[in-house]
């Protein structure tokens, strides 16, 4: 499988077994004929304030996806954000494919009301795929995770996955959902030219399933008046593969043609 090359050509050097745990994961989401369910977004930040004092924030958020190739798709995501006044509220973006036609969020703006746009999956003879629909769509979600992209299983979004990983540890095993799972780590990037910024942890079942994704870094205070900030990114997974799906979700009236027979979008 080619993603079971991406994973050993680089990360088999660091030790047998995380490397085919790792592999073994990106396979498993790759090569599944259909995904459904969602993942979970805890961020924590802190560190002292002008007094001193220590201070803590977090934010939390929700991905809703499901998959049916070969160009079904619908991903849901609703993130803490804050208005224009900086007040708290929610930020919401989505993908939908019903294998037809597909809509996405545009890249989100100070002072620009939420927009999307709508295209046909057949462009020019040209058939997308899941992997072409989510690169498109993607630059409008609020975040796009590594567990979204190991789960979507694009090439090039795997091989960026891969380069993030500077280094791979067995770090033992830990129990997450009444399952048992091992739990790889590391030194994280960027990229793959970037310097090495964080501190990474995988939890994966020995079915190959992603259920845990942590990042852990330290983040400079812009004005250099304050030390850098502790922030750790949690994705909680519950992904199942080939498992039922709710075929409504794939469908939305926002999908409909116009009656003028022309494609709206880009």
């Amino acid at each position: 499988m080619i993603t079971a090359l991406l994973a050993f050509a680089v990360l088999g050097q660091k030790g047998p077994k995380p490397a085919e745990l790792v592999s073994r994961m990106m396979d498993h989401y790759a090569s599944a004929n259909a995904l459904s369910g969602k993942l979970t977004y805890v961020q924590t930040a802190q560190g002292p304030d002008e007094s001193g004092k220590l201070q803590v924030y977090s934010a939390r958020g929700e991905t809703q996806v499901q998959v049916e190739r070969p160009n079904k798709i619908y991903v849901f995501q609703v993130m803490d954000g804050h208005d224009d006044n900086m007040n708290p509220t929610k930020v919401k973006a989505r993908i939908v494919s019903n294998g037809s036609r597909f809509l996405y969020a545009v890249p989100m703006k100070f002072d620009v009301p939420y927009e999307e746009l709508r295209e046909n999956v057949n462009q020019g003879g040209q058939v997308l795929k899941v992997g072409d629909i989510y690169n498109i769509g993607g630059s409008g979600l609020i975040v796009k995770p590594a567990p979204l992209d190991v789960a979507i299983g694009r090439t090039e979004d795997l091989k960026l996955f891969r380069d993030q990983i500077v280094s791979l540890e067995d770090q033992g095993q830990d129990t997450i959902n009444g399952q048992t799972v091992h739990l790889i780590g590391g030194d994280w990037r960027e990229y793959a030219s970037a310097p090495t910024s964080a501190k990474y942890q995988i939890a994966i079942s020995d079915a190959g399933d992603l259920l845990r994704y942590i990042t852990k870094e330290k983040v400079a205070d812009p004005s250099g008046k304050l030390p850098p900030v502790d922030v750790t990114t949690t994705w909680n997974v519950d992904i199942k593969v080939d498992g039922t799906l709710d075929e409504s979700l794939f469908t939305d009236k926002d999908l409909t043609p116009p009656t003028n027979g022309k494609n709206s979008g880009s």
